[in-house]
């Protein structure tokens, strides 16, 4: 029998992560969890090479959504021997879209620019 495949979910607020970590494991996936940026990046580095994708969030303390995404492609960088595609990061937000962020991008726009691969507003 397979292992399953694992997900990590990234979120400051524990009903979030049970919720998006409760589907996933419906879908079959094993769930990893971190409460903020540098636990996702402890837990990426650790794991990354298991994981089939990221769900963050981008408001979060100690480190945000934005630089959990920058550094989780900045270890992908420095570890080519790795011979593996970057691991899917998608960022989850209750923010919209379009909203702008202090660089004059929208939301989906800096998440892509900083590596994601996409956005989705959670409601």
């Amino acid at each position: 029998m397979a292992r399953p495949q694992k997900a990590l979910v990234v979120d400051d607020l524990a009903v979030n992560r049970l919720i998006l970590s409760t589907i996933l494991q419906k879908l079959g996936f094993e769930v990893l969890e971190a409460e903020n940026g540098l636990q996702c990046i402890d837990v990426y580095n650790q794991e990354r090479t298991q994981l089939v994708c990221v769900f963050l969030d981008l408001q979060m303390p100690i480190a945000d959504g934005w630089a959990a995404t920058k550094g989780i492609r900045e270890l992908e960088s420095r570890t080519p021997d790795l011979k593996q595609l970057p691991v899917p990061v998608v960022v989850c937000t209750s923010s919209c879209l379009d909203d702008i962020v202090d660089d004059g991008q929208t939301v989906a726009e800096r998440a892509v620019s900083l590596g994601a691969n996409g956005a989705v507003v959670r409601v």
